[in-house]
Formats: structure tokens, C-alpha cells, sequence
């Protein structure tokens, strides 16, 4: 295996954090159901915090798959869409509208996580792994 592809595989849950903090970055420019939106200051704490969400629960994801062993685990696949749906199911009851954009990371986090895991069983299972 070349020595790239072993560090992706290993950081890869790390650059998907990455991806998610960018996009919450975007998110944080809308301030939601408001008056003037324009007068609204940059909610730098939301985005913190949002970030430090999102990084527990990528951590969460990292110890349960514990990447790339989830390849060869079922039950650490099985585990993780576990989680994943649970997550689904929280942001679904806790659903809140007109809130802040980042206040939607979470549950997009969680949605996304929870449709490639799917995919990933989905793959292995085509395969015949």
C-alpha cells in the first residue's frame, strides 16, 4: 500500500471534521429569523461551539470505526450506523426553525455520516466482503 493512501485512510475522519468546519463557516452567515440581518454580528461563538460538536462527534465515530478496521468489522459498521441514525433521530424531535445556519450543522453532520456508512454497507455487501 503506498504510503499515502495509508495516512488518508488513517486521517480521513480528520479532513471530513475539516469539511464540515468550512462548511459551518458558510452557515454561521445566516442569521436566521430576524429583523435586520444585516446588524446581526458574526456568531464566532455558535461556530465554536458547533465546531467542538461536530469534533466529539467525529471522535465518537473514529473510536467506534477505528479507521480502516471498520472494512473488515460488521459490527463496528453496524455500530457506527447505529449512532449515526440515533443522531438522525435527536436532530429530528430537537428540530428548531428560522435558527441560525450553523445551528443545522449537527444534524447535516450527522445525516451525511449516517447516508455513507449506508453506502459503505451497502458497497461492502456488493462486493461480498
Amino acid at each position: 500500500m503506498n504510503p499515502s493512501t495509508r495516512h488518508l485512510r488513517r486521517y480521513w475522519l480528520g479532513l471530513y471534521w475539516l469539511a464540515f468546519a468550512i462548511y459551518t463557516l458558510y452557515a454561521a452567515t445566516f442569521p436566521g429569523f430576524v429583523g435586520h440581518p444585516e446588524a446581526v454580528p458574526y456568531p464566532w461563538i455558535g461556530v465554536l461551539y458547533t465546531w467542538v460538536i461536530i469534533a466529539a462527534l467525529t471522535f465518537v465515530f473514529h473510536m467506534v470505526l477505528k479507521p480502516p478496521a471498520f472494512l473488515r468489522s460488521w459490527k463496528r459498521l453496524a455500530l457506527a450506523i447505529a449512532i449515526a441514525s440515533g443522531l438522525v433521530a435527536i436532530s429530528i424531535v430537537t428540530m428548531i426553525t428560522d435558527q441560525p445556519g450553523y445551528y443545522y450543522v449537527p444534524m447535516q453532520f450527522s445525516f451525511i455520516t449516517f447516508l455513507a456508512l449506508v453506502i459503505c454497507a451497502i458497497g461492502r455487501v456488493a462486493l461480498g466482503r
